[in-house]
């Protein structure tokens, strides 16, 4: 019998499992690697060089705001696995460009998921476990997780720091009174394209936030530190754009792109460039904006974090962890 599971090993779930070490918490992740959202990818390159190239097709940057996590962004930067992004940033409007604010903005190095490598240390952290369900014991009052491979394992209390569609899934087959009530409206997709150029692109930008059209942003990847030096460009769809493509093929994705790319207008000749990959974030922004970092059931020693309950950013994601974190060892500790 566990003491406590927590399912997800991007930030939330890496945050929360750092505060629970005493409760030796066992990590479960899908995915073959860590960090969520905080994903490079390592991509089969279409262009004269290198094998492959390397692309941030998730969280693009990330911000500090609350003290916390400044002290922690601040200790990450001493370890190396952080730095600042000192890019260019715009936003375009109408087909016109103009320069946002300065802002810090941070990036994982040599790779945005270096930050949840370094947090993962010292925990117990199973990848490639994929969650078919959690069922709440009331009799043994535990919850029974089952794995795809078939096994199973009990834990007395259960963390899901998860994407919240996952989330709801997982507890499906539990009656009403075992799970959280007020569950938030679906996440939001987001389809991410990468494409290549041979030839270095002279503009006034490195990012670009994009108003009112299917394209939402823009971002020359070789411009942030530790990244190869090619010109190499990550696209991300509005959410209304990505369920509109959702269900098409990949090649009538690219052909939607590449329209959608020159209506913008920019001073960019596209033929230059060429399609490196299509990646589909079918979970990436929240619906909602909950004013809450996590949801509890303690009558089932059950607890929800993870960013679509604090905005859909890293800091939130962060603060969620630990915010979630305190309340089961308060609840151990009771």
């Amino acid at each position: 019998m566990r003491e406590l599971v927590i399912i997800g090993a991007g930030v939330a779930g890496l945050a929360a499992g750092q505060e629970l070490e005493q409760l030796k918490p066992l990590v479960l992740e899908k995915s073959r690697g860590l960090g969520g959202r905080l994903h490079s990818r390592t991509l089969k390159s279409a262009i004269e060089g290198p094998n492959t190239i390397t692309a941030d097709i998730g969280a693009q940057y990330f911000t500090a705001r609350h003290d916390s996590f400044l002290t922690q962004v601040k200790q990450w930067q001493q370890q190396g696995v952080l730095t600042l992004w000192q890019g260019q940033i715009a936003s375009w409007h109408q087909a016109k460009i103009s320069h946002s604010s300065p802002e810090k903005r941070w990036v994982g190095l040599p790779k945005m998921q270096q930050i949840t490598k370094l947090m993962a240390k010292g925990l117990d952290v199973q990848l490639s476990s994929l969650v078919t369900s959690c069922l709440w014991l009331a009799d043994q009052e535990c919850w029974q997780i089952e794995l795809n491979q078939g096994s199973t394992l009990l834990t007395r209390r259960l963390l899901l720091a998860c994407p919240l569609d996952q989330a709801q899934a997982l507890l499906a087959n539990n009656a009403d009174e075992h799970s959280p009530p007020d569950w938030p409206a679906p996440m939001q997709p987001c389809l991410c394209f990468v494409i290549a150029s041979k030839h270095p692109l002279t503009l006034d930008f490195d990012g670009l936030f994009v108003n009112d059209q299917p394209i939402a942003w823009m971002a020359r990847n070789n411009s942030k530190p530790g990244r190869e030096p090619h010109e190499l460009w990550v696209i991300h769809l509005s959410s209304q754009a990505s369920k509109q493509l959702i269900n098409l093929n990949n090649p009538q994705r690219w052909q939607q792109l590449w329209l959608w790319l020159k209506q913008l207008e920019l001073p960019i000749d596209w033929q230059d460039f060429q399609e490196i990959d299509c990646h589909l974030w079918r979970y990436a922004r929240p619906a909602d904006q909950r004013q809450q970092l996590f949801m509890e059931h303690q009558a089932s020693n059950l607890w929800l974090a993870g960013d679509w309950l604090a905005g859909g950013r890293v800091e939130g994601a962060w603060l969620s962890g630990k915010s979630s974190s305190q309340a089961i060892l308060d609840h151990f500790n009771g």
